[in-house]
C-alpha cells in the first residue's frame, strides 16, 4: 500500500516537464522500487496465523432439545438402505 501514497509524491517531486519522457521513467523506477521494497517487506514479516481477533466465537444458543432434532435428522439423512 505504500506504493500507493508514496508514487504521487514522487511524481510530484520529479516531473516539472509532462511531456519529457526521461521524467516519467525516473517516476516509474522510482514507483517500482518502492513497490519491490514494500513487496520485500511484506514477505519478510507477514504471516499467515490467524490473529487471536480474528478467530470466529463458538455460538452455544441452541437448546439441547433442538441439538437432539438435528442429530436424529442428519442421522437419518446419512443412512443408505442396503440392498
Amino acid at each position: 500500500m505504500s506504493a500507493s501514497f508514496l508514487s504521487p509524491l514522487a511524481v510530484g517531486q520529479v516531473v516539472t516537464d509532462e511531456t519529457s519522457i526521461e521524467q516519467w521513467r525516473t517516476v516509474f523506477i522510482i514507483a517500482s522500487i518502492i513497490g519491490g521494497a514494500t513487496y520485500v517487506v511484506y514477505q519478510i514479516f507477514a504471516t499467515a496465523e490467524v490473529q487471536p481477533w480474528n478467530a470466529p466465537r463458538p455460538v452455544n444458543d441452541q437448546l439441547e432439545e433442538e441439538s437432539e432434532i438435528l442429530k436424529n435428522a442428519n442421522e437419518d439423512i446419512n443412512i443408505i438402505p442396503k440392498p
